[in-house]
């Protein structure tokens, strides 16, 4: 069901953002533009529960999360349809893929949107197992 309500907050003693739905899988509209934008004392985000397949705007979505180091996701995560992600990352400087793979400066798009593969496929997220 698209129209379940989700409810998210941020506890700053955990430096954790929580979220909570009424059914097992959390449905995102089209524009995440700016969701995360300036939560500069979040550590990690977990979006294993998330299905992003009808994203198309992700600008600036995690833009100067600079505390942010893991972003937890499933192995259905897709960003195929965004159109528009320009700075998605943009001052993520502490973010670390699963594999190793650190922030760099030339990818703050989409491109390293996904799990890590390391050298060869660096990527920023990591699957939660």
């Amino acid at each position: 069901n698209t129209e379940s309500p989700v409810y998210m907050w941020y506890d700053p003693i955990a430096k954790t953002i929580y979220y909570s739905g009424l059914s097992d899988s959390t449905y995102l509209g089209s524009n995440c533009a700016e969701m995360f934008n300036k939560c500069s004392g979040l550590l990690s985000i977990d979006l294993s529960k998330f299905d992003t397949s009808k994203v198309t705007d992700t600008l600036r979505m995690f833009k100067d999360c600079g505390a942010l180091k893991t972003i937890y996701i499933n192995n259905k995560f897709n960003l195929k349809s965004v159109k528009n992600s320009g700075n998605m990352f943009h001052g993520c400087s502490n973010i670390i893929g699963e594999k190793g793979s650190v922030y760099d400066s030339n990818n703050k798009d989409k491109t390293y949107a996904r799990i890590d593969g390391g050298p060869s496929k660096p990527g920023y997220l990591t699957l939660k197992s």
